[in-house]
């Protein structure tokens, strides 16, 4: 009988070695990555972009994933107690929800500055440090309001289901916010094309009459061409963040998922509905991989996020 029972036990403590490594694995390439993404985001060569102000906030929450989420969860997977609620563990799982929200509000709030930059580049080139200071931390004092609503959950000041639907459509709201923002950058993308073709036909039909006046004609193309590579290099950010953004829904959307089956059809427990502890950890290793690759895409997008990284390593070398 005890044979059997450590025979049927012996398979389940391999798994969940396995788990922990690769999630251990995990949290030590979030910190790795995200500690190289700040040295960088904070250089003064990229600050100067004010939309580094949030990614710097995004590299941040990210870290404190890896720092502290990851660790955590590796703990419950390894203890065995489920149902453990001591005072530190709920700190924690707290503090997990809080990263998961920092990140959600801050490409949230980065889909809409990108949108202000595309649909209103005069009015954001002239938008002050201070709104993008009061942007970053109303995302964490917003983060930090709501992640304590955990403890009135876990001391039964409010029901479950009124915390569960509250953290489901923060996240599908957030997301929905990301998508039509990016639905009216890529309607607005459309229409400088079809603009640059007047202008290049205007630019032609003006050649003879700025021959005789070089100065002008070289201050009007200077200007022109100034405004075409700063828009292109808005755009370019816009497809980065995109990027990102989707990274962010893929690897968040079936640990979402799972959580809405277990909560509608597992009334009671055992559950046939219920995902197996594989699918579940699965789903919590992909949830956390987004943390790592954020780094991961500025370094193949952003152009002067690699030059800022080669600068550090060969003065470091």
């Amino acid at each position: 009988m005890n044979e059997t029972s450590q025979g049927e036990q012996a398979p389940v403590a391999w798994s969940l070695v396995g788990w922990s490594l690769a999630l251990g694995v995990v949290s030590l390439a979030i910190i790795t990555g995200n500690s190289i993404a700040i040295a960088v985001l904070t250089r003064k060569k990229l600050l100067r972009r004010r939309t580094s102000y949030f990614l710097l906030s995004l590299a941040v929450a990210d870290m404190t994933v890896g720092m502290c989420s990851v660790p955590a969860f590796i703990f419950q997977i390894v203890s065995f107690r489920q149902d453990n609620t001591s005072t530190l563990l709920n700190i924690v799982k707290a503090l997990d929800v809080f990263c998961g929200l920092g990140s959600t509000f801050t490409l949230t709030i980065i889909a809409l500055e990108r949108v202000y930059a595309i649909c209103f580049p005069l009015r954001h080139r002239t938008s002050t440090r201070r709104l993008y200071d009061a942007s970053v931390s109303s995302v964490w004092i917003l983060a930090t309001l709501l992640s304590s609503l955990y403890f009135f959950h876990e001391y039964d000041l409010i029901q479950h289901k009124v915390f569960f639907w509250f953290l489901i459509l923060t996240f599908f709201s957030s997301m929905l916010v990301m998508l039509l923002a990016y639905l009216a950058i890529w309607l607005k993308a459309r229409v400088p094309r079809q603009a640059y073709l007047r202008e290049a036909s205007l630019d032609s039909s003006d050649v003879s009459s700025d021959k005789k006046r070089p100065f002008v004609s070289q201050y009007r193309n200077g200007g022109k061409e100034r405004n075409r590579r700063v828009i292109e290099n808005d755009r370019k950010l816009a497809m980065t963040v995109f990027i990102v953004t989707t990274v962010f829904i893929l690897t968040w959307l079936p640990f979402q998922i799972v959580n809405l089956i277990v909560f509608l059809e597992c009334k009671t427990f055992p559950c046939s509905a219920l995902p197996s502890t594989q699918v579940i950890y699965f789903c919590k290793l992909l949830h956390y991989t987004n943390s790592f690759l954020n780094p991961v895409i500025y370094s193949l997008r952003l152009q002067d996020f690699r030059s800022t990284l080669k600068k550090i390593i060969y003065r470091k070398g």
